[in-house]
C-alpha cells in the first residue's frame, strides 16, 4: 500500500529539518594566497582557490564558531507569495545557536495570521542552517562558481563589509540563482545576502539591522543538535559503521562530491542515514530509512519487484524528492532541478 506523502514527511522531512538545524561536522577549507589588495574586483579563475580573498576560509565556520547576538529582517519572494518577518540570532561560538522570529511584517492573503509566527517559528533554525548561504569547500567553490569582488565599504548593522557576488560558471538548470554577499572580513560572518533568479529577479533578501559581537546569549534557547546523531567516517565502509545497509549514492548533480555523512537517531526510534553534497557553496542531501531487520527482501530477476514512488514537493527555491524506491523509505533534497535528485535516488537505490 503506498503511503502518503505527509506520512513520509512527518518522519523523513522532519529528520531532515531537524538534523539540518543542528550545527553537525564543520566543512573542511583551505586558502591560498590572498587576493590582491590594491584590485577593487576580483574574479577567481575557475579552478583556483589562490585569488581568494583571504578572509573566505572563517566563512566556512563563522556561523557556528562566532559569538554573537543581532536582529535581522528576512524576505522571501516566490512568484506571488512573500513573507518578510524580523528575527533574534545568538550564537555562543560553540556551535550553539538560537534563532525566534519577533515580528511577522507581511505574510501571503492566504495564510492565518495567527499561525504565521508558528509556521516560521518551526523552520527558522532550518533557515539559518540550510537555507541561508554558507561556504562549505573552497576549491570546490573556485571550481564551479565565479566570485567577483565588488565592494569593501559597505555597512551592515554597523560594521564594515566586503561585498561579494557568486554565480555559477555552468549553470544547472534554467533558473540558476545568483547571490550577493555582504561578508564581515574579521569574523567571516555573512551580515546581509540577496539572492536573484537568472532574470534578476529578487527572490530572499536577509540582512542584520542590530549586530553585537561577544554578546550575553545566556537566556536564549542555544542548542547544536534536536536530537541524537553520529557522524560518519568517510574513510570506513558505510555498512559497517551503521550496522546496516548504507545506501551511499554514486551520482551527485555536476560539480557536486560528497562532504560528509551522518546517521540520525529520531525520537520516535527511526534511524535515518543522511549523506550531504556539496559544490562548494550549495548543498544537496540524500537521506535514507535505516532497515535493521533481519530479512530484507531482495530483488532478482525471478521476485517480484517492490513498489517504487516519489513525490516531489517545493520548498521555496528547494525541491523535495520524497517516496519509497523498492521497499526504501528516501529523501532527496537541494536547490537543484528535480532531474539530479532523482538521479541521486537511483544510483542508492536500485
Amino acid at each position: 500500500m503506498r503511503p502518503a506523502l505527509g506520512a513520509l514527511c512527518t518522519a523523513g522531512v522532519s529528520a531532515f529539518l531537524a538534523s539540518a538545524a543542528g550545527c553537525g561536522g564543520e566543512f573542511s577549507a583551505t586558502v591560498g594566497a590572498p587576493a590582491d589588495a590594491g584590485n577593487q574586483n576580483t574574479i577567481v579563475v575557475q579552478g583556483t582557490v589562490n585569488a581568494l580573498p583571504p578572509f573566505f576560509d572563517s566563512v566556512v565556520h563563522a556561523p557556528y564558531r562566532t559569538a554573537f547576538r543581532g536582529i535581522r529582517r528576512v524576505a522571501m519572494h516566490r512568484g506571488s507569495v512573500s513573507y518578510e518577518y524580523l528575527e533574534e540570532v545568538g550564537a555562543d561560538g560553540t556551535g550553539k545557536f538560537a534563532v525566534a522570529v519577533l515580528e511577522v511584517l507581511a505574510i501571503p492573503p492566504t495564510l492565518e495570521p495567527a499561525l504565521a509566527p508558528l509556521l516560521l517559528g518551526q523552520r527558522a533554525r532550518f533557515g539559518y542552517r540550510v537555507r541561508d548561504p554558507h561556504f562549505t569547500d573552497l576549491e570546490l567553490l573556485a571550481q564551479n562558481w565565479r566570485v567577483l569582488v565588488v565592494a569593501r565599504d559597505v555597512v551592515v548593522a554597523g560594521h564594515p563589509c566586503w561585498r561579494v557576488e557568486l554565480e555559477r560558471f555552468a549553470p544547472l538548470g534554467l533558473n540558476d540563482a545568483r547571490y550577493e554577499l555582504d561578508i564581515e572580513p574579521r569574523t567571516g560572518l555573512v551580515l546581509a545576502w540577496r539572492e536573484r533568479d537568472a532574470r534578476g529577479q529578487l527572490q530572499a533578501e536577509v540582512a542584520y539591522e542590530t549586530l553585537a559581537f561577544d554578546a550575553d546569549v545566556q537566556d536564549m534557547d542555544l542548542r547544536d543538535r534536536d536530537f541524537a546523531v553520529s557522524e560518519l567516517d568517510p574513510l570506513v565502509d558505510f555498512t559497517s559503521q551503521v550496522g546496516a545497509e548504507a545506501r551511499l549514492p554514486s551520482l551527485a548533480p555536476p560539480g557536486f562530491e560528497l562532504a560528509r555523512a551522518e546517521l540520525l537517531r529520531l525520537p520516535t526510534g527511526e534511524e535515518w542515514v543522511k549523506f550531504v553534497f556539496t559544490d562548494g557553496f550549495e548543498r544537496a542531501f540524500f537521506l535514507h530509512r535505516l532497515d535493521r531487520s533481519d530479512q530484507v527482501e531482495a530483488s532478482s530477476p525471478g521476485s517480484a519487484r517492490l513498489p517504487s514512488h516519489v513525490d516531489h514537493a517545493p520548498f521555496g527555491p528547494w525541491t523535495f524528492a520524497v517516496g519509497e524506491v523498492s521497499g526504501v523509505s528516501v529523501i532527496a533534497a537541494g536547490k537543484v532541478p528535480a532531474r539530479y535528485l532523482g538521479e541521486l535516488i537511483q544510483s542508492a537505490v536500485r
